[in-house]
This record gives C-alpha cells, structure tokens and sequence, in this order.
C-alpha cells in the first residue's frame, strides 16, 4: 500500500504474549492465512525483545533469514550448518520466532527441540494439526497455544478508523463497515486488501482528473 497502516487490534492476544514472554514460555501462534501473524509479531518486535526467522522452512531459510537481521555475526555470513545456527541463536539470549513454520521434517524438528532445550521458542503456524505440522507436532504439549481468530466488528472497524486517519480512505457510513466485515469473513488480510484495492482506485480516479490551469 502507499500508505502504511497502523497496527490496530488483537490486545488480547498482545497481553497473552507479552505475559509468556515474560515467564519464557514456549509460543504456538495459530491462525489461518490472513489472520495476521506476522503483522503481530512485527508489532511485538518494537517492545519485546524477539530474534526473529522470518523464513523458518529449511536449514538454509533459516540461515538467510538471520543473515539479513540486524544481529552481529562475527563479521561473516551464516552458513546452513545446524551447530552454528544453534549457536546464533541461543547466544542472542531471547526468544527465538520462527514465523510461517510449514512442515516440519525430521532434521528440523530435532533442531527446534535442541534450540527449545537452551532459550524460548515461539512458533507461528496456520495449523497445529499432525497432517500439517509435521514430526514436531508431538513437542506442541510444551507450547502455551494462542489462536488468532477472525476480527470482530470493534476490531474491523477500528481498522478502518485506522485506514481513514492514514487517508487511505474516504469516510465509511456504519452500513459500509458491517457490509465490509460480512464480506472480509473478520480476516484482517483480506479486509486490508480491500483497503489497498479502494485506495488504488481513488489515485487512479485522482490522475484522470483534467488538471486545472
């Protein structure tokens, strides 16, 4: 988008967390596609101290994900070996976010269990279920679980608050926002693109004007 919103909602969730953070608990963060994960831990970032995998498929995602953070490592590039990305990780004495897990193999799932025995691991997933998580789904009973569900309507219309403030766009009528929440299903993704595709039309609308002079 040209303009960036700001993060509104989940405080709920926003407590939860911060509340496990402080025990060092071990994190699943559920929710389906859309339901802002990433957004959330973005958000949690800029207060809580997070190392986050950004990409957390594979031993080499994981490797280039670390390699683009902001943490020192000694003045070298990381490579995908799981003795020196153990170390990386558990030197930097902070949970530990591998966000957008997908299946987990074999190799991997021994290497979050070894990451997991020496600092806190948060995991976000879409699902917790075997069939998609893969060999470390038995390790979840360790994981204090928070599930992001679908906005309610406070929640969507505390976006589009949001998205009016940034001049995203033009002001709603209350019948507006109930018919955009049943539409969006309370998923914030897709109520986002909503937004997006709202605000593009109106610089499409805004460059067609005949300029005056």
């Amino acid at each position: 988008m040209s303009v960036t919103l700001p993060f509104t909602g989940r405080t709920e969730a926003i407590a939860r967390l911060r509340q496990l953070h402080a025990r060092r608990r071990q994190v699943l963060l559920v929710g389906a596609e859309g339901m802002g994960k990433t957004a959330l831990i973005e958000h949690l970032q800029l207060s809580l101290p997070l190392l986050v995998c950004w990409q957390s498929g594979s031993f080499q995602a994981i490797a280039r994900s670390l390699n683009q953070s902001s943490m020192p490592v000694s003045g070298r590039r990381i490579l995908p070996r799981q003795s020196e990305l153990l170390s990386v990780l558990t030197k930097a004495k902070m949970p530990v976010v591998f966000d957008g897990l997908p299946w987990t193999n074999l190799k991997l799932s021994s290497f979050f269990e070894c990451v997991g025995q020496r600092t806190p691991v948060w995991i976000s997933c879409r699902s917790a279920e075997v069939w998609d998580f893969g060999f470390y789904q038995p390790f979840l009973w360790k994981f204090a679980r928070v599930e992001l569900k679908p906005f309610c309507l406070s929640e969507t219309r505390a976006l589009v608050e949001a998205a009016l403030n940034a001049g995203c766009l033009a002001p709603r009528t209350p019948e507006e926002i109930e018919e955009w929440h049943c539409r969006c299903r309370g998923v914030p993704g897709v109520l986002c693109g909503l937004i997006e595709r709202h605000e593009s039309r109106k610089l499409k609308r805004n460059r067609a004007l005949p300029r005056s002079g």
